[in-house]
């Protein structure tokens, strides 16, 4: 299987996006189960992201996320993060408000009744 992995030319999921997995063998050179062994090692080790449509027998490859499209991603999730917490911090303190008022009220009635 390693032989297989890295006798693979240049990446065809840079060229392809669809493609037969019989053409992808011939590109190869290798057979249609050798090839797809090898597309499966290739998935599984983070090399190539795509998906095996076995009964019409195509690959659909997938593009990877660009490093701007990573950060992106990572600076909206944080700023969703930030939001619940903040909202969060919102109700605790309401809470603690509502907290004070109803034992400030309690201790009114106490005063007031011992007056």
């Amino acid at each position: 299987m390693a032989v297989v992995m890295t006798s693979v030319p240049a990446p065809y999921y840079r060229y392809y996006t669809r493609v037969n997995l019989s053409r992808m063998s011939e590109l190869l050179g290798l057979g249609v189960e050798e090839s797809e062994e090898a597309l499966s090692a290739m998935v599984v080790a983070g090399t190539v992201e795509a998906k095996v449509d076995r009964l019409e027998g195509v690959v659909h490859f997938n593009r990877g996320k660009g490093g701007n499209e990573v950060l992106n991603d990572w600076s909206r999730d944080i700023s969703d993060l930030m939001a619940k917490v903040q909202e969060a911090t919102h109700l605790i303190n309401k809470e603690e408000m509502v907290h004070r008022h109803l034992t400030g009220m309690a201790e009114k009635d106490v005063d007031e009744a011992e007056a």
